[in-house]
């Protein structure tokens, strides 16, 4: 039985993996017509981001121990700010387009928010143990 089947479901994906998913394909598919003399500098720095975005994700999630969970949470939410941060530049640099710095600045919005959504869970979850262990 593969992980995260439950009686005959579907696996689901946590829709933040979904969402960065998603940045991340839009990232390589812009950075695909940008021009050759960025390819080393603001295209992959954004290419990467992306990717170590999706990496801590994946990682929080697999993580057993709270405190590492929160950890790779919080270097995935610093990894999108980075992309914020260099998708910015990239602008500036005319790399990229002004629609297409609108799109990954929604969706980099989109993650942080179902990233604090995350971690609020987690919380909510954390407080729930310790309560349940303090009453027994």
């Amino acid at each position: 039985m593969a992980i995260g089947r439950r009686s005959g479901r579907k696996p689901s994906t946590l829709t933040i993996m979904t969402k960065a998913r998603e940045l991340t394909l839009y990232i390589f598919v812009i950075c695909e017509k940008s021009a050759q003399k960025y390819r080393l500098t603001f295209v992959n720095r954004l290419q990467n981001y992306s990717l170590d975005v999706i990496e801590s994700i994946y990682l929080a999630n697999r993580q057993n121990i709270i405190e590492k969970r929160l950890e790779a949470q919080e270097t995935a939410k610093s990894k999108l700010a980075m992309i914020d941060y260099f998708s910015a530049l990239a602008l500036d640099a005319h790399v990229i387009l002004l629609k297409q710095y609108e799109h990954i600045s929604l969706l980099v919005a989109d993650s942080f928010r179902l990233m604090k959504k995350w971690q609020d869970s987690d919380e909510t979850n954390i407080n729930l143990v310790s309560t349940h262990k303090s009453s027994i």
